[in-house]
This record gives C-alpha cells, structure tokens and sequence, in this order.
C-alpha cells in the first residue's frame, strides 16, 4: 500500500515538471564565442572567479504571449493523460468538487456537478486559486476524436478564449476549441 502510495505521488510530481517543461519554450540566440561575456569581472572575498563562466545565451519565452493563462488544457503524452481547467476559470465557476463536461460542434462547457448525472470528475489539486486537475485518458480521447486535435510533435493543447454563461444557477464556462 506505502509502495503504491509513495508510485503516485512520484507519477504526480513527474506529470506537473512535465507541464511546467512543455509550457516554457527556450528560444536560444546564436552568439559567437567573440560575444561572450563573462558574468563579472569581480573575485569573491573567498577567492571564487566567476570570469570563469559564460552568461546562458538562452532565453526563456513563453508560448502564446499577451494571451494570458490558458482557459483549458489537454496534455496527451506517454508520461499521461490529463485536462487542466485554468485557475481563473475553476474559480469563476466555483471551484466545485465535481466537474462534468458537454461539448458541442466547437466548443467545451465546463461546470459544477449536476444531481441525477453519473458523468462527472473529480479534480485533482483543486481549490481556491488553483487549477483542476483531471487525469483521464478517456476525456483526452473523447476530446481528441470529437475536435480532431492534433498532438504530432507536440503533448500539450492550450486553448484561451473562454466565456462564461448561467444556466439553472450554475456558472458555466463556454471554451471554444475551434473555429
């Protein structure tokens, strides 16, 4: 049972470097070895040189810039399956316990839990101020088949244009996958 437990935990940290890995992208500048600069042209009070190390010429970018936090995510990789609700989003809806999802010809709702229907997840990492989490490979397919989402080269899927709507006394929110 400890073995299965400590398996999981190791899984869930693996899962969440890898989306934090996926969502950076390093762009890297080409620079001569005439460029380079060292970091400093001081010696520590301990006698530590750091002329002996080269500035990173690698910067680091962020896809989608100016687009904000993503709205929904969907990692289909071989290290797992998983949709991410943005926080922003989880919080404008509740951040409820359960999560259901309906889909229509270019768009995901996504909302709380409705009585009478078995159809519903329960997020992992969930609360105020977080994602949720939801690790289901059975989601990403169903999303994957329906809207033709394409991973070739890539495991994650961003989308950002979302809108929210009432229905009933339940926030819902409308994420639009294609166009």
């Amino acid at each position: 049972m400890q073995k299965a437990k400590k398996q999981k935990k190791i899984e869930t940290v693996k899962n969440e470097v890898i989306e934090n890995v996926v969502e950076e992208e390093i762009s890297v500048e080409k620079a001569s070895i005439i460029n380079e600069k060292p970091v400093t042209d001081e010696v520590s009070e301990d006698g530590f040189d750091l002329n002996s190390f080269q500035v990173s010429k690698s910067k680091g970018t962020r896809k989608d810039v100016g687009k904000g936090a993503g709205a929904l995510s969907v990692v289909n990789s071989s290290n797992g399956m998983r949709v991410t609700v943005g926080a922003a989003v989880y919080g404008e809806i509740g951040s409820p316990d359960k999560l259901q999802f309906a889909f229509s010809e270019n768009e995901v709702a996504v909302f709380a839990s409705l009585p009478d229907n078995d159809n519903y997840f329960e997020p992992r990492g969930k609360g105020k101020g977080k994602k949720a989490l939801i690790y289901s490979a059975g989601l990403v397919r169903e999303m994957t088949e329906r809207y033709s989402l394409d991973f070739e080269g890539i495991s994650m899927l961003t989308f950002y244009d979302v809108r929210y709507v009432e229905n009933n006394g339940v926030k819902i929110a409308i994420i639009r996958i294609r166009d």
